[in-house]
């Protein structure tokens, strides 16, 4: 939560809402991403794109730019591991072809998928000592 505004920052809020305006962007709802498109220039992987699902319809959708992953703390891993980023001894066991090794993709998940949160803002400070049990 943005402390002054009071507002969930969020991919539509920092990205989306900024940017709608612009000619050369296109939101698409119910589209489904399968792979990065990685290719090698020089020694190094660069992401240059993303394949995907879209009314049921395979689309490639490449850029000179960057290519941002945000699938949250579950898809974002599954879809670097499916493009080949991500811990080799996983990816070969999949028969993935490895292009970029690390080891850190996919571990350590502190998401608490199963948990309800509820918050608010008060005018007025409560300590938890302060609420009826």
């Amino acid at each position: 939560m943005t402390p002054d505004t009071r507002e969930r920052s969020y991919s539509a809020t920092a990205y989306y809402r900024p940017n709608s305006d612009r000619p050369n962007l296109v939101l698409l709802t119910d589209a489904f991403a399968k792979e990065l498109i990685i290719e090698k220039e020089g020694s190094e992987w660069v992401a240059k794109g993303v394949k995907f699902l879209h009314n049921r319809e395979e689309h490639v959708v490449k850029t000179e730019g960057e290519v941002i992953v945000c699938g949250g703390s579950v898809q974002s891993p599954q879809l670097l591991e499916i493009s080949g980023i991500g811990n080799p001894q996983i990816l070969k066991a999949a028969g993935i072809e490895v292009k970029v090794d690390n080891p850190n993709v996919g571990e350590n998940l502190q998401e608490h998928m199963n948990k309800s949160y509820l918050s608010f803002p008060s005018k007025t400070s409560t300590a938890l000592s302060d609420v009826p049990q």
